[in-house]
Order: C-alpha cells, then structure tokens, then sequence
C-alpha cells in the first residue's frame, strides 16, 4: 500500500516514520530502507530516530534512483558488480564519444548526422569539441529517460524523430541503444512494473520509506506504486499547506474541500489557476510540490495521513508561515489581505544587504553572537546556514568563525578548495601551458610540491626573488620557443637563461662581466641546495609537459598521470586523501571508459575534460551536524528544522540559479507536470527553508557594489517574501516593519560602535574605545611616551627624516616598515618599460657614462641582465635610456670637473653634536643630478645637507640637474645656516613621540598656494595628496597610517610648511 504522510512539521513526519519503525521493524538482519535526496538529511534522520527509539540500527539511506536500480540489478539478473547502468551519464559519455569519433568522417548532405560533423570539423580541437557535445546529449537523454520515456521508447524503434534540424538527436540516440543489450531505464521500469503486477520482488525489504522529497519523476513514482501492492510504501511528504492549494478562485469554500473530494471531482487545472487567490508566496515558489502533491493523489492505492500543527502568530515568522499552512493572507481569504500585529522587537524575520561575500559573513558572525547573548538557550548546533555556493564563502568562514564559535563546513567543492587538486589540474594545463614566471611559482609554493623538493617558506620567498631579478619572464627554452610557438629559438626571459645565469652566478660574480656570453646572477654558496631544487623542478616540469602533449588510451593516461603524481607529490600521510581523491578519479575513468568499450586513444584536452568531471564531484555530505553552526549548501539541508535557518548570497541573478538550455533541447521548454529545473528546485528550496525555521529566518544578500556603493537588487524571492511581509505585518504604531537591514561597507564604520541595536559588533579587533574627537592622533598612538632626547644627531638620519617624516618615524620609533606589495613577477617580455623600469635604466646608463663611457659594453649588460630585448625593441629602449644620460652628463659636465668627493660635517647646535658626511662634492660645489625629475621630498634632503655645508663651512653652492631644470642653492651665511638648521634639528627631537604635520609634497603645495589664499592653499594641498599617483603621499601606507586629511591640514601643518619652504625657495633659483 502506498502511504501518504503529510504535514507542515517534518519533525511530525519522523515521529510518524520511527512510530511505523516501532510497530513493524525490520528483522535483526534486514535493513530499514529509507530513500532520501540527500545524505545529510539521512544522517539526521538518523538521529531523529534513536532520538525517539533509543537506537537507529540497520538503517540504510539512499537516493531512490539508486535503490530502483539495486532493485533491477536483482530482478533481472544484471551485473551484481557493475556500479554503474549503462545509461549512466558517464558511460554514455564515453559511447557516445566513440560513436561521435566515428560519424565525424564525414556525412553525406541531407543526412541526420550532417549538422553534427559539421559542428564538430576536422581541426585541433575536434575531439575535444566531440566528447563536450557527447556530455551534454549524454545529460540530455539522462533527463529524457526520467521525463520523456514516451520519446526515448519512440525514437529507439526509430517510429518517431523530432521534427525540424533536430532529427539527428533521435538518430544518435537509436545507435546509442544498439550499442549495448543492457535495457535502458526506461525498459527496466517498464519491465519492473509489469514483474511487480504479478509476483512480489524476492529480496525487497518489508517496507521502503521514501522521505522529504520534493518531487519524484513520474516512472519512479510508477515503480513505488506497483511495488506497493507487495509490500509497505511509506511516502512523508512536507505539505506546506493543509488545504488545497490550487483552484481558490471561483468560491472560497472550494479551497476548504478535503483532497480525497478534490480527487474525486476536481476538474485539471492550469498554471494560472494558482495565481488567482490563497497565499501568493505559495503559488509563486511552490509550484514543483504542488505538481508532485498531484502526482501522489492520482496514483493508484494512496492512503492519506494528515497531522498539522500550526506555527501561531507569536512572531513574524510565525505569522508567515500560519498563512501558507491555512492558505490565507494575513489571516484572511478576502480579496485585501489581513494584517498579523508584530511587536517592535521582533527579529524573526531578517534581512540583511551587504557589500560582499565577506561582508555578508562577518555581518552574519555579529547576528549570531547577539543571537547567543539575547537567546541563553540557543546552541551552535540549533543553527544552519545554507548557500548556493559553499567554495566562495568557505574562506571567509574560516577566517572569521574558527576560534570563536564551533562550526563545520560541508558541501566544499574538492577542486576548488584543495590546493593540491588545483596544482594537480595546473600541471595536467603544461601540456600547452606558457610555464609563465607566477605559474610556475604557484606552483612550487603548493606546500605538498615544495616539500617533496626539500623547500621550506623562505627557500620559496628567495626563489621568487632570484625570478625576478634573474629576468625570467616565460618559456623553458628558446628551442622549446620556436617549437611550439613559431617564435625565433631566443633563449632570452626563458628561464633556460635564467638558470643559466644563476648556474655562473655561483661560480663567479656579476662584477666580473659577461663569462661565455652569460651574465652572473650572484648566488650565495649556502644557497645552492635552493637552485639545485629549482632546477629540479624546472627539468621536472619540461619532462612531463612533453608527455602529456601525447595522445594514449584512458588506461594509459592512468598509468601516466600516477606516475606524475608520484613524481612532483610523493604519498606523504597527512595528504593521502587528496591524493586518493585523484586516484579514485582516474580509476573510476578506466572502470567507465571499459564499461563504453572506450578502447580509442584520448588527446590531452578531452581527456582533461572527462577527468575534471569526475574531480569536480561535491565531497558525499562532509561534516554534516557535528555539534556546531553547520555551513552547507542548499540541498541536503533544505527540510530540515532548526531554531535559527539562515540563508546567505540570496543574490539577484544568482538564486534562483539558471540552467544552461542547449539548442539541441528538443524540449524546446515546454513543461510536462513533474519535470526538473533548476529554478523550480530553487524556488521550492526557498519556501521549504522558510518553512524550516522555527525561530528566527535570516537572509543576506550583496545590496550594494563595493566599487561605487550602487544599489543591487535582491533575488526576486527575497523581493516576494518582503513585498508580502510588509502588506501584511504591522508594527503597534500601524506602520511595516523595517525587515532590511542596510550594512556600511567596512566592519569597523563608526555605526556598529552606536546605539543601533541593529547594528551590533562583536568583532574585537575593529573596536575603538570613544574618546577625545579633538584628538586627530591615532589611537596606537596615544600612549606612546616620548623618550630621551638625542645628544647626537647623524646627518644621514636628519636627512631621511625630512625625505619622509612619516616612514621614518614608524620605522625608527616603533619599528614598523610597510612591505611593498607592488613586486610581482612579470610574464611577459619587457617589450615597453614603465616609468620605474625606464628611470633604473636610464640611472643605469648615466652611472656607467660616468664611471667608463663605454657604451657597447654598458648596452651587452642590460641584455644580458634581461631587462631588455634583444633586437630592435631593446635597442630602441637602449638608445633613450643612453640619450637621457647623455644629455645629463652634457648639463653637469661643467659642474663636476675632477673627482667627486665628501665633506666632514661636525657641528654643535645648541646641545646637540650633528656629525656626517655630505657626498657628491666638486670643486664648484655640491651637485645633485638624475635622470629623473627631482621630488619634492628629494629638494627638501639636500636643503638640509646644504644648511649643514655651510653652517660647517661657509661658501658652498648646491647645484640640482635632472630631465627639466637646472636649479641651485645659493650660499647660505654661517649665522642663518646655523639658525635653519638648528630649527629643524629642534622639530627632529620634538618628534620622538609625534610625527610632524610635515608632507613634503603637500607641504609645497600648499606652501605654492598661499598666495592665492589659506583656504585655496588648503585646498591644493588635499587635491596634491588625493592624486592618486604612482609614489606620490597619498598611496604611501606610512602617510595614510598617521595622518587623517584633509583633517590634518591644521595650523600646525601650515606653520610647519611656511617653517621649511620658505626660507627654501629664498635660496633656491
């Protein structure tokens, strides 16, 4: 007999399957079947059971596809051992690639199969265009078996072809069948249901429980009905409504009719007769249970079981979910809907709009906490959080829960949460891969990789400078180059050069020049066991790459790719599963690809692609209810209740998510009752979650991009479920409630410190303890104690100050040093040189002017460096790197007649003794040149070594030559020398616990600008540091850190800019 178990509480729905459990339980060597649509909701309902029981013994869940096939399996004699049908989409992947190899020969015009080979050609890529059409018919005729069996059976006996181009679909899947004598699933279930008609089956357990499912394709819905004649077939469905919820429009009374009178007189229905009155959440989201409640009360021998249980109207929640089980809104039938008082508390309901997924966790982690201090009795485990994608939260997960609040995450996707399967798929890519510098180095900073070549965290943080400085750019050679490329066999930025270099930099020094046309890359010798593994690694990796170019049979390809895993991975404890995951998958390969009779050879490209199919696999359940906050994605965990349900990236565009539709669909869309879709499964996904919560339903979505703060939309079922809340739910006052909630961009905004209950923080480390606005110092530093003054000042020191206040006092009195982000290893030549690169060069080529003026020799060392090209291009570059230092060397020539040398300087000021040395000194004075523009940071250096000059010793002029200006200082008496320099000596000491409001950049600016007014001057400073430039203050770590403008741009910042550049610009001509 086929038992309907209907209700609004699954939790009444396992109280009914463990009371059958109880009053009719399986023999002490029988197993208790229960057929689910997933394992997580088998592992609870599991522990549902011995909750109630005392004991969950023998219990055996599974998918119902798969226990129907078990099923056949014994009926019909079929192969025991087989884990897979023929008709398994894997399998007939592999047929059909085989059958597709064969017909794309060649085709006569007119024939069925002619649109396919023209589609899949005859170039490079025609196999691989080959096995992706044969996975997606492959999918294709697996849903067809489930929804289509009339046209399957039709096109089979070849009685039937879709009309129109689309023939050739019938036709494939006619040779497809003859292919194998195994039946298909649809002749199986036939055969099942005509067996189950008249004998029993012989090994079937006496009762099968088939719960919380959503829908069931209407021939496996067939097969439990005839198997119901035999034995018990309990079915508990989650009915989210105990009255028929379909034609309402006509009389109101008609909505209360009982189902069994329904059945009995109902007339068919159509999709807009579930639009026309009841609860519109429930005939906008529920129209796949509504086709599957059908479907069961239409089938032979059903015995309904009701048990209802209402929600009450405590909450807003409550309210919601009282509605759709009595088919009402806001309480009533009418026409206008009803309305549910709610008090201004309630947060039961939630909406949360934030800018990313990152953001969507941390606010999440916030909900929680003030969930757990306003709820004593809630426990990590009372709370699920579901999203449709698990990999792209799972980081921020981590990052923000692990040793705060327990958890688990379940669901992950293997390939693109495993760093070792990622590298895996990456060294499957160098078949036609670049071997780019940052590809490479990905992959030798897998952990697994490093270590199985002896490398440790620095070894690595040492090769990538080595990399980048070496001039490795792409390539493993020059032959490998022109072989595979077309490109002229030059060995340049390949990191055969590479290697070269450093091979001779251990052995001789980059001092020496060229040795054998190659230049030294100096390698220390505790460094070599460093370059002996890279070069280790570099030959391993042009190995295989030539091997797996190599088309070979899918058993070869097994062989081969356990070998490369052996080679660069070894079988170390702590990743064997991993590992094995990669094992398994090529196994399984070998088993399908026997089963197809697959027994052609494979290229690389459709190879990966049947190999990434079987990785890409989701892990079977994960840690699924392991006592904490469980993370998972939207199926296993949809039915099951739990205080607290929430639901994260509910995004528009995003969810309901979108299935691919093919041309060759013959469906064309056109919808049969019971048929799949991915947006009918997010849809009832959605109101089966909502119908879970038992306290309070939380829902994030990003309402704002994190570029420009624009509004974004929320998924259009989050739009319905507010829409629906606010015309029903009132607050005392009469008006909506507010259920969305907006969040700031960062964590640490002001608005999470206030008095919005709405917005709380318990994230520790953003919180700031209020106090005095006035004070403009950053909070790290205002307990920082001033210590003893210097007595004794090196000039060298002064100078850095004035060159970066701010950088030098958080690294001199805190020792903190912001690390460059900015170096990446490049892929490409140097083709074009940026602003920094062509400044180096051409600072490059005034040193050696200057020092020797052999230009050939100077011009074989930057090629040979790898900064530049060989050939035209770097000629090119050459020739204006050496044009600038040229023209330089022309200006200063005069200037620096004879040898430079450096200038003592011991002076007291007051009681502090300055002592240095100034460099760059000639017999006409201190000169100052570059090839580039002279930074305001830079003239402000040498004003200081030029008061110390001639405060030492009077007379000395300073002379400052770059790529626009001839500029200099002139002679600075002895007595106002002294006076400037003891006052910026005083603002150094004054600084041990501050910096001073000093910029050099923005200093000048507004400095420039006082002439048309403070305010304008102002002005100019904020737009000078806001600019935005490569280098300039406002993308300096240190600046931005200690300084908060353009509230910073005070009067202390504007005397201390008069105090430095005027006197400045008195000399400066």
């Amino acid at each position: 007999m086929l038992n309907v178990y209907q209700s609004n509480r699954t939790e009444r729905l396992v109280d009914a399957l463990s009371l059958n459990l109880s009053r009719d339980p399986a023999g002490p060597f029988d197993p208790t079947v229960i057929l689910t649509h997933s394992f997580g909701l088998g592992q609870w309902l599991r522990i549902g059971i011995a909750e109630r029981l005392g004991i969950a013994a023998g219990v055996v869940t599974s998918l119902p596809a798969t226990w129907i096939w078990r099923l056949c399996q014994e009926e019909f004699g079929l192969d025991a051992d087989a884990r897979r049908s023929a008709f398994d989409t894997d399998v007939m992947t592999f047929m059909l690639a085989r059958l597709l190899a064969g017909t794309s020969a060649g085709s006569a015009a007119g024939e069925p199969l002619a649109a396919v080979t023209d589609y899949i050609g005859q170039g490079a890529d025609r196999d691989l265009r080959a096995y992706q059409l044969a996975a997606r018919l492959a999918h294709l005729y697996d849903q067809y078996l489930l929804y289509r069996p009339d046209w399957m059976l039709a096109w089979e006996l070849g009685s039937e072809h879709p009309e129109g181009d689309l023939a050739w679909v019938a036709v494939l899947w006619q040779r497809l069948t003859a292919e194998t004598t195994e039946p298909h699933r649809v002749r199986l279930y036939a055969q099942l249901a005509e067996r189950l008609a008249t004998r029993p089956p012989a090994n079937a357990p006496s009762r099968v429980s088939i719960f919380g499912l959503s829908t069931l394709p209407p021939a496996q819905l067939e097969v439990f009905s005839a198997l119901a004649q035999h034995i018990e077939v309990d079915l508990y469905f989650l009915n989210p409504c105990q009255h028929y919820w379909g034609d309402v429009a006509s009389e109101r009374d008609q909505a209360r009719r009982s189902i069994r009178e329904l059945v009995r007189h109902g007339r068919p229905l159509t999709d807009d007769d579930y639009f026309e009155a009841g609860n519109p959440l429930l005939s906008s989201m529920g129209k796949q249970g509504r086709e599957f409640l059908e479907m069961l009360l239409e089938a032979d021998a059903t015995t309904l079981h009701e048990t209802w249980e209402s929600p009450g109207t405590a909450t807003a929640l409550a309210s919601l979910q009282r509605d759709i089980l009595n088919l009402e809104r806001g309480g009533t039938f009418l026409d206008e809907p009803g309305t549910h008082m709610v008090g201004a508390d309630d947060r039961s309901l939630q909406i949360h709009a934030c800018h990313s997924p990152l953001r969507e966790v941390e606010v999440l982690y916030d909900q929680l906490q003030l969930l757990f201090e306003t709820t004593p009795d809630l426990s990590p485990h009372e709370i699920i959080v579901m999203m449709p994608n698990v990999s792209t939260y799972a980081p921020f997960i981590e990052a923000r829960f692990r040793d705060h609040l327990p958890f688990s995450i379940a669901d992950r996707n293997p390939v693109s949460d495993s760093a070792v399967i990622l590298s895996f798929r990456s060294l499957l890519d160098t078949a036609h891969a670049r071997f780019t510098a940052p590809e490479v180095m990905d992959l030798l900073e897998v952990p697994l990789i490093a270590a199985r070549y002896g490398l440790i965290e620095d070894d690595l943080a040492l090769i990538s400078a080595w990399i980048g400085s070496s001039g490795i750019r792409w390539g493993l050679s020059g032959e490998e180059k022109q072989a595979r490329w077309e490109l002229p066999a030059e060995p340049h930025n390949t990191w055969r050069f590479g290697l070269d270099r450093m091979l001779h930099g251990y052995a001789a020094r980059a001092e020496d020049g060229l040795v054998d046309g190659v230049l030294p890359f100096d390698i220390d010798s505790g460094d070599v066991h460093v370059l002996q593994a890279l070069q280790a690694f570099i030959d391993d990796l042009g190995r295989w790459a030539a091997r797996l170019r190599e088309p070979r049979s899918v058993p070869e390809w097994a062989v081969t790719l356990t070998a490369l895993v052996e080679t660069f991975y070894g079988d170390p404890s702590d990743e064997v599963l991993e590992l094995q995951l990669i094992r398994d998958a090529l196994e399984a390969l070998v088993s399908v690809a026997a089963q197809a009779g697959f027994d052609v050879e494979m290229e690389p490209a459709p190879f990966r692609e049947a190999l990434d199919g079987l990785l890409g696999l989701p892990a079977r359940g994960g840690a699924l209810l392991t006592g904490g906050i469980t993370f998972a994605s939207l199926v296993p965990m949809r039915s099951i209740p739990f205080r607290v349900v929430c639901l994260m990236g509910m995004n528009d565009g995003e969810f309901p998510r979108h299935e691919a539709q093919y041309s060759f669909d013959v469906r064309g869309g056109k919808h049969r009752p019971g048929d799949r879709s991915r947006r009918l499964d997010d849809q009832y996904l959605f109101l089966e979650a909502a119908l879970s919560a038992r306290e309070v339903l939380y829902l994030s979505y990003r309402g704002r991009r994190i570029t420009d703060n624009r509004r974004m939309l929320p998924s259009i079922l989050v739009a319905e479920l507010r829409e629906y809340c606010e015309s029903v739910l009132r607050l005392p006052d009469g008006t909506p409630p507010t259920l969305v909630t907006e969040h700031p961009l960062q964590p640490f905004d002001p608005q999470y410190f206030g008095a919005d209950a709405r917005l709380p923080s318990y994230q520790q480390e953003w919180y700031q303890a209020e106090g005095d606005a006035a004070n403009a110092e950053p909070t790290f530093l205002a307990g920082l104690v001033a210590g003893t003054p210097q007595t004794v000042i090196e000039l060298s020191e002064l100078v850095s100050f004035f060159r970066n206040p701010a950088r030098f006092f958080l690294r001199a009195r805190l020792g903190v040093v912001f690390e460059s982000h900015a170096d990446y290893l490049d892929d490409v030549e140097s083709f074009t040189l940026g602003a920094l690169d062509n400044y180096q060069l051409a600072e490059s080529a005034l040193s050696w002017s200057l020092d020797s003026g052999n230009e050939a020799a100077w011009r074989g060392l930057m090629v040979a460096s790898g900064r530049v090209l060989p050939g035209t291009p770097g000629r090119l570059m050459l020739d204006d790197a050496w044009r600038k230092a040229d023209e330089i060397v022309r200006r200063v020539d005069k200037l620096i007649d004879g040898n430079p040398f450096e200038k003592p300087v011991d002076l007291t000021l007051g009681n502090v003794r300055l002592v240095g040395r100034v460099d760059r000194m000639f017999d006409a004075g201190r000169v100052f040149f570059r090839t580039g523009r002279v930074r305001d940071r830079q003239l402000v250096a040498t004003w200081v070594e030029h008061l110390a000059l001639n405060a030492q010793t009077p007379g000395h002029m300073t002379y400052l030559v770059d790529n626009e200006n001839d500029q200099s200082l002139s002679i600075v008496d002895r007595e106002r020398a002294t006076r400037l320099l003891t006052e910026l000596v005083d603002l150094f000491r004054a600084s041990d616990a501050r910096p001073p409001r000093f910029l050099p950049e923005t200093s000048r600016a507004f400095f420039e600008g006082l002439a048309k007014g403070e305010y304008r001057a102002r002005e100019r400073a904020y737009e000078r540091f806001s600019r935005g430039n490569a280098g300039s203050e406002g993308t300096d770590a240190s600046y931005t850190r200690l300084f908060d403008l353009p509230a910073d741009l005070d009067d202390e910042f504007a005397r201390t800019a008069v105090r430095i550049y005027g006197p400045l610009f008195e000399a400066l001509s």
